[in-house]
């Protein structure tokens, strides 16, 4: 999710939710301020971390080679209820929904919200609709792609 943050593939968001807005999302697919959203995207932190956290800290996001990808200029730390979110989300309890026993199971329990910035080299990046070539052309070069991780497989660390 992050790499698709990252290239713009979430717009018009510029990074993590924060409370109102994750709050209003779920109450009906909208930030607070009234545009589209369809999916709460907030970043999962266990409360060890969470506490170690001075108010608007930047946050080091790394792959699991410990390479910095991203950077996030924390603007609010905040406790989901998740239970209440996989109900939003999923409909009905349902443990073998695979989202759902990933919300349940395995996300941690503070969530984090702020701007998140690109940290990674260019070579790296994914194309955007703007380094794609115009419909019929031929980009005639292979596209580079990072490897996608879960969420759980980012390693933030305090910068």
């Amino acid at each position: 999710m992050l790499e698709r943050l990252l290239d713009g593939g979430f717009a018009p968001l510029r990074g993590y939710l924060g409370r109102a807005d994750y709050d209003s999302v779920l109450a009906g697919m909208r930030l607070a301020d009234g545009t589209p959203c369809p999916l709460p995207l907030a970043l999962d932190v266990d409360e060890a971390f969470a506490a170690a956290l001075e108010p608007h800290s930047a946050v080091d996001l790394l792959d699991p080679t410990g390479r910095r990808l991203a950077r996030l200029d924390l603007a609010e730390i905040y406790f989901p209820d998740h239970l209440h979110e996989a109900r939003r989300l999923y409909g009905p309890m349902d443990l073998r929904h695979p989202a759902m026993a990933e919300l349940l199971q395995r996300r941690r329990p503070v969530y984090l919200g702020g701007r998140v910035h690109d940290l990674r080299e260019h070579s790296l990046r994914h194309p955007t609709a703007a380094d794609r070539p115009p419909r019929g052309e031929h980009a005639g070069h292979p596209r580079a792609h990072l490897a996608v991780h879960p969420p759980h497989a980012l390693s933030p660390r305090l910068h």
